[in-house]
């Protein structure tokens, strides 16, 4: 028996044991010279009790035979590949696995190197991947669903339209045949709003679905319980079945999911397969009910909101003639400040021009204002009586208006002088009780407006801190604030705890909170967390910016955490001993 070629153990070793295949290397004699621990571990024997191991006998005794021709075809010289066949393990289990046999010439004779796979492992692999195919597949028609629904929902105001579409969308994401969809009539009865059935566009059609008793049943069910309701196995009673123009077939999968949006039920979608629906499937068709329920919705409140801006509309008309004066004088301003923006401009007195411009703003605008909103007020106090009650609706609004606008453009005057480095911080020792207490005085107006309880836990702060009175009111007035503005029939809590060297004050609201996607955007300038315009939150975007921007001169922190419908918790950080370095800068 001539040995194989000299070959280093240790470096197939390291060549083969990491291989995508088991490896054995034996001479023409079929007697095993080398063996990796993959090809061990398969044929459940030691490395070392392989050498030596006569090849035929790894294999089945019935396969034997058919293995030995195909053996001496490879010590001929002729690869060959894609054998299956069974290995007899030592523990006497069978392995189902697929071999090459590749001929290797050496000086000494042909070698023959056997590679072995195992068939259930390459099955299932190509199982999982066709698995996962599947699900790719059956994600990406999800996504198409979720895309047109919410194509609808951004666009559309026909709800029969995003009925349609909903339902032919939902129905090929799960690949259902047939399709129901079922609208609440003014007597709170299911109706039938939309069908649907595969590879027909006409609900008219031969193979389209048809009014079924049971299924109208089965939606009256499901809106009466407000919960899904998947029958299983589908009852003989029920009269649905799928059509082609060349068969028909009873269902043997039916769904029925609430089209729920927050605490109303808007109808039903019910969904018939020729298969059971699988759990994925039908956690997929509740999102998809939800969507369509959410976009009809979404419809009717963009139908509701257009007839609301053409009511508005009208009533701005009305009360165009009191601003007409303003706007013009504002306007006349702005020409002049923007002429004379551009003329010094050329001369290179930017910034100049910059504080000349907001100075008037300031200077021109807020005297009429503060005179029209003094006017408003001696009219509602002094005259109520003499005026109907829509003019007194007219005139506070316009009030509103104004005070909202002046308390704009403080704000814009404060950003600008920050921002100019004019409001350095002045220093002193401040009793941060007394700070509070004169916050909660510029809003208790709003709070009994709203009525929301503002609770003062002042118990861990005990000494004066270190801090400039104006700036820590005007921030605490301003988060104070907020929390009640967006709160109604709740309560505001500000707590605060001293340590050596800072001061913690939490305000916490029970309010209406703050979207995840919005936290990040709060502090910018001109940002809206409410950009409807239908809810009473008055605003230009400014107020937590400047308050952001004055915490930060007082060298402390702001932060917010929020949860929506469970309220919103502002935590501002302060030094009791702020430095002197960052004070001057």
């Amino acid at each position: 028996m001539s040995p194989t070629p000299s070959l280093d153990t240790t470096t197939l070793s390291r060549m083969l044991d990491h291989a995508s295949v088991a490896v054995i290397l034996a001479d023409a004699s079929a007697a095993i010279r080398f063996a990796s621990r993959p090809a061990a571990r398969m044929t459940a024997r030691p490395v070392e009790a392989l050498i030596g191991f006569p090849v035929h006998d790894l294999f089945a005794p019935d396969r034997r035979a058919a293995f030995a021709d195909k053996w001496q075809e490879a010590c001929a010289g002729g690869a060959v590949a894609g054998i299956e066949t069974e290995i007899q393990r030592a523990d006497g289990q069978l392995t189902l696995v697929e071999i090459d046999l590749l001929p290797l010439p050496t000086p000494s004779g042909t070698a023959v190197q056997v590679n072995l796979r195992a068939l259930a492992a390459l099955k299932a692999a190509q199982e999982q991947t066709e698995e996962a195919a599947a699900s790719l597949a059956k994600e990406r028609r999800a996504q198409e669903a979720f895309l047109r629904i919410l194509q609808f929902l951004n666009e559309s105001t026909d709800g029969t339209g995003i009925l349609r579409v909903g339902l032919t969308d939902s129905a090929k994401a799960v690949g259902a045949q047939l399709g129901l969809l079922y609208a609440i009539d003014a007597g709170g009865r299911p109706h039938l709003a939309a069908r649907y059935a595969a590879g027909e566009t006409d609900a008219g059609a031969p193979g389209a679905a048809s009014e079924s008793g049971w299924a109208k049943q089965l939606a009256a069910q499901v809106i009466a319980s407000r919960e899904p309701v998947i029958p299983s196995p589908v009852p003989e009673e029920a009269d649905l079945v799928i059509r082609t123009g060349c068969w028909e077939k009873r269902p043997a999968g039916v769904a029925a999911f609430p089209l729920r949006f927050r605490d109303q039920i808007l109808g039903t979608l019910l969904l018939v397969g020729l298969r059971p629906f699988p759990p994925e499937d039908l956690r997929l068709m509740g999102i998809l009910a939800n969507q369509i329920a959410f976009a009809l919705s979404n419809a009717d409140a963009l139908r509701r909101a257009h007839a609301m801006a053409v009511e508005l509309a009208e009533k701005s008309r009305r009360l165009d003639g009191q601003s007409d004066e303003l706007l013009r004088k504002s306007e006349e301003l702005f020409s002049q400040d923007i002429t004379l923006l551009k003329q010094q401009e050329a001369l290179g007195k930017v910034e100049k021009l910059k504080a000349d411009l907001l100075e008037k703003m300031s200077r021109e605008l807020r005297t009429p204002l503060h005179r029209m909103i003094g006017h408003l007020i001696s009219v509602l106090t002094n005259d109520e009586e003499g005026i109907s009650e829509e003019s007194v609706e007219h005139l506070r609004a316009a009030l509103g208006d104004g005070t909202a606008f002046s308390r704009t453009l403080s704000n814009l005057v404060d950003l600008w002088r920050i921002r100019e480095g004019q409001m350095p911080p002045d220093f002193k020792l401040v009793h941060f009780e007394a700070v509070l207490e004169e916050a909660v005085h510029h809003v208790s107006q709003l709070a009994r407006d709203r009525q929301v309880e503002v609770i003062r836990d002042l118990e861990g702060v005990m000494d004066p801190i270190r801090t400039d009175l104006a700036k820590l009111t005007q921030v605490m007035t301003e988060v104070i604030g907020n929390a009640v503005k967006f709160t109604t029939k709740g309560t505001v809590r500000v707590t605060a705890q001293t340590d050596e060297a800072r001061l913690v004050c939490q305000v916490a609201d029970t309010g209406i909170g703050i979207a995840p996607d919005d936290l990040e955007h709060v502090f910018e300038e001109f940002f809206q967390v409410d950009e409807s315009g239908d809810r009473g939150f008055h605003g230009a975007g400014l107020g937590l910016c400047i308050t952001r921007r004055l915490v930060e001169l007082l060298q402390g922190t702001i932060a917010i955490t929020s949860e929506i419908g469970e309220g919103t918790t502002v935590t501002i950080t302060l030094p009791i001993h702020p430095s002197a370095a960052g004070a001057e800068a």
